[in-house]
């Protein structure tokens, strides 16, 4: 394809980087871009995206460079979940429009759904037609559709949703992702690519890294350390009501061998306080160190320092701090609700537990004793994930995908995309 006329990806997301606020999805969405245009030079990339950072915005407007990845920014009118933002919308038309009207080969790959910046910006791809891939990052399942404005969401599906849905190629991160998008959708066209590994996670050594933000009570001594008396414990994540930490709570306040539990990330100051208190009301407030957000050159160092990472989540279409926390050795304990589940099973690299307070408990009782396991994690996880979650393998098969749905022009694709190593 000649340089003028190479395929552009046009990502719509309603929030990029640096709005971490908003978990793996912004960092996921922000690595494919960057290895989108460091890799073989046959794809362009760029973003439109909102200033949303929570119940704030960012101070970004207009295009920016963000490494090395062109980002158009544009203001919210609702600061929630709906994202709506006209002059997005408006900046998008314009666009396509005139790479419709140029001949410029364009896709659209939206990233998230039931919000107004994914919606209508599907509508306005089926308007221009523009070939569509949409990636709903964990939007399209069982828990999403029946929690927080269900109506609003029947609504939408039934009146839009499911005929844009129809229109569009569908992308899963894990089969487990895969198959909860057929059971809502009923949809043949769904490919499974996993995410990326960020760039941080890949070429950063945990002993080079930052240490001035990790918290003060942990020193630089490996954890695994067998003479250590306290199982020490991680969650690290977006403090949200699906990621389990309330049932995590329940299960330690039975255990009876001494733990401490490190909890990084932000959340609602309301259910923040809800947890606090459920900690308290059990007597082991003690065990609990809150950190908050912790920054991106830290939080490996944390995660090697801690024994075990625990993500017991209702629903979780990937879980990219499985990985990270891997590569730096340290096992971990996930649900089966989580995407990386049956890969983490596969592989050896930790435990699956149920959504159960009963279940997390024995696993964690079970898990304090396989020290063995654990030291065999942290000897061989950082290799075998840099095996099977290959960059280059990776992007190959997102490049493949890209140009068959151009080539197609979003017809039935025959065959797969299962760079899954499970």
């Amino acid at each position: 394809m000649p340089e003028q006329q190479k395929l552009t990806i046009v990502h719509i997301t309603p929030s990029y980087k640096p709005a971490y606020c908003y978990g793996g999805p912004i960092l996921s969405v922000a690595r494919l871009c960057e290895a989108t245009i460091t890799g073989p030079n046959n794809l362009g990339c760029l973003v439109f995206t909102t200033t949303a950072n929570g119940e704030a915005e960012l101070d970004l407007r207009g295009e920016n460079s963000i490494d090395g990845v062109p980002i158009f920014f544009y203001p919210r009118v609702t600061r929630d979940h709906t994202h709506f933002s006209p002059a997005l919308l408006l900046g998008l038309h314009r666009y396509l429009r005139k790479a419709r009207l140029q001949g410029q080969p364009t896709i659209v790959h939206i990233h998230s759904w039931w919000n107004l910046v994914a919606i209508l910006a599907a509508v306005l791809s089926f308007l221009h037609r523009i070939p569509l891939i949409i990636s709903p990052r964990g939007m399209i399942t069982n828990y999403t559709r029946t929690f927080r404005n269900t109506f609003m969401k029947r609504m939408l599906h039934l009146t839009i949703g499911q005929y844009l849905l129809k229109k569009a190629v569908l992308h899963a991160t894990t089969s487990l992702e895969g198959q909860d998008i057929h059971l809502n959708c009923n949809r043949a066209k769904i490919k499974v690519i996993p995410n990326l590994l960020t760039a941080a996670a890949l070429e950063c050594p945990v002993e080079e890294q930052e240490t001035s933000n990790l918290p003060s009570y942990i020193d630089d001594q490996q954890v695994t350390d067998p003479v250590n008396p306290d199982f020490r414990l991680l969650f690290l994540s977006r403090i949200d009501q699906k990621k389990g930490l309330d049932l995590l709570i329940q299960a330690l306040s039975t255990l009876t061998f001494p733990w401490t539990l490190t909890i990084a990330g932000s959340g609602s100051v309301k259910y923040i306080r809800h947890l606090k208190q459920l900690a308290g009301s059990l007597k082991i407030s003690g065990n609990i160190r809150w950190v908050g957000q912790i920054a991106n050159d830290a939080k490996y160092n944390l995660m090697a320092r801690h024994d075990l990472l625990v993500l017991p989540s209702s629903s979780e279409n990937f879980g990219n701090v499985v990985l990270e926390s891997l590569l730096v050795g340290t096992a971990v304990l996930i649900s089966d609700q989580v995407g990386l589940a049956a890969y983490v099973s596969k592989r050896d690299l930790g435990w699956v537990c149920r959504t159960t307070i009963a279940d997390v408990a024995g696993k964690l009782a079970f898990i304090h004793m396989d020290l063995p396991k654990r030291l065999k994690i942290r000897e061989d996880g950082a290799q075998q994930i840099r095996s099977d979650f290959s960059t280059a393998s990776i992007m190959a098969d997102y490049r493949k995908l890209y140009e068959d749905v151009f080539r197609q022009n979003n017809t039935e694709a025959s065959g797969t995309y299962n760079h899954v190593p499970w």
